[in-house]
């Protein structure tokens, strides 16, 4: 899966290796909660009365 157009990391934890692009901030736990998660689209600052609390 190595591409010559994108730079990748392998990281790694108890369940295995998986390659992350360098792009990325995260890491392998992140990645896995991402493609076994339904996560929301919204951000954060499209609630500025959640950021004055």
């Amino acid at each position: 899966m190595m591409n010559a157009d994108i730079t990748t990391r392998i990281e790694k934890d108890l369940i295995g290796h998986r390659e992350i692009n360098n792009d990325h901030y995260y890491g392998v736990q992140t990645l896995r909660a991402l493609e076994n998660f339904n996560l929301t689209n919204s951000k954060v600052g499209n609630f500025p009365n959640l950021i004055k609390a």
